[in-house]
This record gives structure tokens, C-alpha cells and sequence, in this order.
């Protein structure tokens, strides 16, 4: 990676420098999440994020691993001298699979927890670009939020989905923040260009974070058969809204069919509510007959005597 020009819109920096500045910012970023869980009184998670700290600085050292092999850089499109890395993040974690083994002794699930938070780096900004141009998701738009959450899940280390977001959004931030470093010129066009656009990313990073508790929530409802799960921004505060369940329309059942009960059994209120058009369209037998056969036996589901004994009460 050194010396490694990126040719990016998104990077002033060779390869090497951005990964250190990255490392840089991933330390500070993890000492704010450190802090926060301890404000929260989340000791079981602070315990397990100082535990697993190490790996996670070892991940950023290793995320762009993948930009230097063939799979995970190509030409840009539109111009010939500038790169772009689709689907370098999963080289990365290939990579890191195959290498990191011959020089460190890790267990299986740090190797594996290394390896995933190096892959998740990139896909994680697709959620960044949803939330900027949606940030009350809900219904179908939690699709790929539900689908990552679960790639988030998987990462092997025991604490709660939301921390586990945290530590990927720490690396998305700290990432996003290292396309310059202190010896860039900040009278640089490009170097402002670049700041600009990170500063935008980093912002919406930090309002994701704000709705983590509520897509949790959301994301569960979902799970749950709730298809309609969705969060909505309330007096600075997003929350998770479940829908309004319908009201069941009240019935009035006519002393008439109330003695059908026998006969009708629990089609009654359904007979009730069909009953003032049958009364409208009294006398007009074509009209009649078109309820009776649409209404009463195709939708509600009435035998021919049952239909039979409703008529009579129209008499």
C-alpha cells in the first residue's frame, strides 16, 4: 500500500497515509464510543469493546487491503486516469482471511471479527446514502436496513446490535475523515472538495447514530410480521411508529336479523352492514339480485337458504 495513488474524487492521500490517518481517527472515535457506553451505563458492552479494541484498530489498518489486488480496482468508467474500488471491502476481507493467519495467532472468531468489520466498511455507506435522501425509513425502505443489521449481527462479539453499529459507524467516520491528513494543504481545491463531501457523510453518520435505538426497535417490529414498521423524526427525536390499527366499525344488527342468529351464525355483522343497501335496493329485483349474488354469496359467503331467509325479512 505505499505510495499506492488511489486516483479518487474521494482521497488526496496515497493508500498508506490514509490508513494511518484513518488509525488516527479510529482510536479517537472508539475513545468517544468508550465514553458514551460508560455514560450510558452500558458496562458489559464498554468491557467487551475494550477487550476487542486491539482487533478493531487491526481492522482499520486492513480495510483497504482489497484496493491493491485486480478484483478490487478498476478503470473509471468516465475517465481513463482516475480508479474506483467496487467491491474492494470484500477482497479486503478475503485478504485479511488469508494473510493475517501467517502473522498473528488469533483465534478463530478475532480472525473472523477482523476480517467482517473489514468487509463492512464500504457497504455500510450504501445506508448513508439511503438516510440522506430518507431519514424516516419505513415499510419496504427498511429492507436494507434489515439486511445489514443482520450482517452487523453476525460480527462475533458479545454485545448488543446497537454497539455493534457503533463500531462500524466509528470506522465509516474515522474512514470518511482520513481523505487528507495535517500535511495536506487546506488552500487545496481538491482538499476541499474532499473535506466538504466527508463532512456531509460524517454528519449523516451522526444522525443515523441519534436513530439507532428506533430502527432497532423498527427492524424488530419487522421481523416480528409488522410490514409497516417505520421510525419518524418527533420533536428532535426519532421514534419508532408502529401503524394505527384500524377501528372496527360498529354494527347495528335489526331486531330482523338478530333472529336469524341460528341461522346466519357469525355472518350476522357481516349481513348487518350489507343490510341498509339490501333495504335501498328493495323492490328492484334486478338490482336485488346483483347484491345477492356479488354481496351476500360471493363475498360474504351465504347458502342459498341463508340468502333465502334475509330475503324474507324484506318482505
Amino acid at each position: 500500500m505505499k505510495g499506492f495513488d488511489q486516483r479518487s474524487d474521494f482521497h488526496t492521500l496515497t493508500l498508506d497515509e490514509h490508513t494511518k490517518q484513518l488509525g488516527r481517527n479510529l482510536e479517537n472515535n472508539l475513545d468517544s464510543l468508550e465514553k458514551w457506553l460508560k455514560d450510558q451505563k452500558k458496562k458489559e458492552d464498554l468491557k467487551k469493546l475494550k477487550e476487542n479494541k486491539d482487533l478493531i484498530l487491526l481492522a482499520g489498518k486492513l480495510h483497504d487491503l482489497g484496493k491493491v489486488s485486480e478484483e478490487g480496482m478498476q478503470i473509471h468508467p468516465k475517465d481513463p486516469e482516475k480508479r474506483q474500488y467496487v467491491g474492494h471491502e470484500k477482497e479486503s476481507e478475503k485478504i485479511v482471511r488469508e494473510v493475517v493467519p501467517k502473522h498473528f495467532d488469533l483465534k478463530e472468531d478475532d480472525l473472523d471479527l477482523v476480517a467482517k468489520l473489514a468487509g463492512l466498511h464500504a457497504s455500510a455507506l450504501n445506508l448513508v446514502g439511503n438516510f440522506q435522501s430518507n431519514n424516516e425509513p419505513k415499510g419496504k425502505g427498511l429492507k436494507s436496513y434489515d439486511q445489514f443489521f443482520k450482517k452487523a449481527e453476525a460480527l462475533p462479539m458479545d454485545v448488543n446490535i446497537e454497539t455493534k453499529m457503533r463500531i462500524v459507524f466509528a470506522l465509516n467516520k474515522s474512514d470518511k475523515g482520513a481523505g487528507w491528513n495535517e500535511q495536506s494543504d487546506p488552500e487545496d481545491p481538491k482538499v476541499k472538495i474532499v473535506q466538504k463531501k466527508a463532512e456531509k457523510q460524517i454528519k449523516t453518520l451522526e444522525e443515523m447514530e441519534k436513530a439507532l435505538p428506533a430502527l432497532v426497535a423498527a427492524i424488530e417490529g419487522r421481523r416480528a410480521g409488522d410490514q409497516k414498521a417505520g421510525i419518524v423524526l418527533e420533536k428532535g427525536e426519532y421514534v419508532y411508529k408502529r401503524p394505527e390499527k384500524k377501528k372496527k366499525k360498529k354494527v347495528d344488527i335489526s331486531p330482523e336479523l338478530k333472529k336469524l342468529s341460528p341461522i346466519l351464525r357469525d355472518k350476522v355483522p357481516a349481513v348487518a352492514e350489507a343490510y341498509p343497501t339490501l333495504q335501498a335496493k328493495k323492490g328492484n329485483e334486478r338490482a336485488l339480485q346483483g347484491i345477492v349474488n356479488g354481496l351476500l354469496k360471493k363475498k360474504i359467503g351465504l347458502t342459498d337458504e341463508q340468502i333465502e331467509a334475509v330475503l324474507k325479512t324484506l318482505e
